[in-house]
Formats: C-alpha cells, structure tokens, sequence
C-alpha cells in the first residue's frame, strides 16, 4: 500500500490488472481535458479509480468512471473524502457497470416508460428517426450526465444522485430531456440527433442546475411509481445479480475488460471524441451497425456479458414491477407544473 501526500493508505498500482490500469490511465487524459482542475488532479484521480478497482473487483474499472472520478477529485480536495464520496456514488448504481450493465438495461426500460408518459412527442421523434436507447443512455448513465451538463453543473447533480440513487437518474433524464426538449425536436435527422443526443452539455442554452435539480426532485414521484425508490428494495436492485437479465436477442453492449463495446464490434459506446465531426463521424458508423443489427443473426452472448437495452421489457418488469401501471404523467400535464415550475434557461 502507498501512501499519498494527505495521509490516504492508497493501494499500488501493482494491485490492480495491468488492463486496468492501462485503461485508466488512457482515459483520464479524455476526461475533461479542458478543465484546468481535473488535468491538475489526474495522481487523485487515477488513486481513486485504482483503490475502487481493487477493492470492487466485481466491477474493477469501467469506462466512464473516469469522468466521475474526475469530477469529484475536482470538487473534494482530500483525496480520502473524495475517495469515499465516489465509493458511495458509486456503490449505490453499480449496477450501471457490472458485467451485463443490469441497471442501465433495466434503467431504460423505466425511462422509456416515463418518456412515454411526460414526453411522448419527443419519445415518438427518437422511435421515428432510429435512435434508440443504447445509442446514447451509456454516455449519459455511466459518466453520470458528464455529457449531458455543463462541468460546472457536474457536482451539484452528483449529490443529488448520491441521496436518490437511480430514482435520481431517472429523474433528472427526464427533466433534462423536457430541458431540451424544443432542441432535439428540431433536429430533421438521424446523424443531427445523435450528435444533440451526445453533446447535450456543450448546448449554449443550459437550464438553470438549481432548477434543474428543483425539478427532477419534482419528478421523484412520478419516478416512484416506476421504481420502488424506499427501502431495501432499491438497495439490492442498485446491486443486483447479473442473473436477473436473461440472454440478449438483437444489437447489445459488452463490457471487453474495462471497454464498454458494442457487440461483435470494436465501436467503444461511450465516445471518446466529442467534437461535432467525430461525433458525426460515430453517429454513421453507429447507424450502419444498427441497420447491420437488423439483418444479422441473433448475435451470442459472450461469457454472459452482453445486454440489449431495447428487447428487455420481459426481464424487466422483475425489477420494476409497477412499471405496467404508469399512466399519464401528472407531473408533466398538470398546468400548474407547465406555468409555474418551467424555468427560463440561463
């Protein structure tokens, strides 16, 4: 064990797998590398990505960690609250990165159902242009919103995700979506919807976060009817059993070591260049491999690690069991919500 500059007992970096940690350090030099404070805490940040690893080797390292890790070294000085804040962020959704991704298939499933609900136009506009969940939840979901907000929003959302939870993902998916919503809209395209989808924090009109956090703590309601948000329950579906999801039948993810992949490819989920071009350059390429995911064969799932976010309805519902009773949502057609409680962007 080493010890940093603060005092914090530190595994080695001879703790962790060497794919690990070669991964690790590839991605924290992508993480934010605009932000002065994330590039001057990388020694933090890769500390409290090796300590995870070693001590959750269930998990061990998964992309989009790092964007977490990097946001929280940024806001926590002492590498060792910073450490047990991420442990905490991170224990309570760590279904999100287990092999499998049982809580981002799950997740979706709910999300859809609350899209539907609150957002039906813009859930249509998604369905019509081909744009489905597994195209753009993993960067939202496993950086937690880091391309979805502004850095600067980044940590007020973490600690409101850190008391809820995946209620909390939910929620804020949602609002953000509703956010945005006039966006995404206008876009005529699959390749413009794919990149808005990808770079929702880079938008020059962003919802106030104090607003935005007002809301999805609004939405919590709505959410519970989805996922029972109380109790044990959450906690053990938070952590669940990769056995809960049954095999896939069409286009899936796949945790490659620490890569999330989609299936028979080497196209990384989570992107890793983020400019308009690159961006467009992925949406092609992800775009021919879902026309490919068509046509194929049902692909075979690799040492029980693939997932389909979008034929999971079945496995699901063992997770969400009031996810059949959603109705309208209340929240979003109330009138009172609709004048009083949608705020002007900043």
């Amino acid at each position: 064990m080493a010890e940093n500059q603060r005092g914090l007992s530190m595994p080695s970096p001879r703790a962790v797998s060497c794919a690990d940690l070669e991964q690790i350090r590839k991605d924290i030099p992508r993480s934010f590398p605009e932000q002065a404070r994330v590039q001057a805490r990388t020694t933090q940040i890769e500390a409290i990505l090796v300590e995870h690893s070693v001590f959750d080797p269930e998990i061990g390292y998964c992309q989009g960690m790092s964007c977490v890790a990097a946001v929280v070294a940024a806001h926590i000085a002492d590498v060792a609250v910073a450490s047990s804040f991420f442990q905490r962020l991170v224990d309570g959704l760590r279904g999100f990165w287990l092999p499998g991704f049982p809580l981002l298939t799950a997740g979706a499933v709910a999300f859809e159902k609350l899209q539907k609900s609150c957002l039906p136009t813009l859930h249509d506009h998604l369905k019509y242009h081909g744009a489905s969940y597994e195209m753009f939840l993993p960067d939202a979901w496993l950086t937690l919103f880091s391309r979805w907000l502004p850095f600067a929003s980044l940590w007020r959302a973490f600690v409101f995700i850190e008391a809820e939870g995946i209620a909390g993902v939910l929620s804020l998916t949602t609002v953000l979506f509703r956010a945005h919503e006039a966006a995404l809209l206008d876009t005529d395209d699959f390749t413009s919807l794919f990149v808005l989808l990808k770079s929702l924090g880079r938008q020059p009109r962003q919802p106030d976060v104090e607003q935005l956090i007002l809301s999805a703590k609004m939405m919590l309601p709505v959410v519970a009817d989805v996922v029972p948000v109380h109790g044990e329950q959450l906690t053990s579906w938070a952590t669940p059993k990769p056995t809960h999801i049954g095999s896939p039948t069409s286009a899936s993810l796949v945790r490659t070591g620490s890569r999330v992949l989609y299936a028979n490819s080497s196209l990384e989920a989570i992107a890793n260049e983020t400019s308009d071009g690159a961006l467009e350059q992925l949406a092609q390429r992800t775009r021919t491999l879902s026309l490919q995911g068509l046509h194929d064969l049902p692909v075979v799932a690799q040492d029980s690690e693939l997932t389909s976010i979008s034929n999971m309805s079945n496995q699901s519902r063992a997770w969400f069991p009031s996810i059949a009773r959603l109705s309208a949502c209340i929240w979003c057609t109330s009138e009172v919500h609709q004048s009083e409680n949608v705020h002007e962007w900043a």
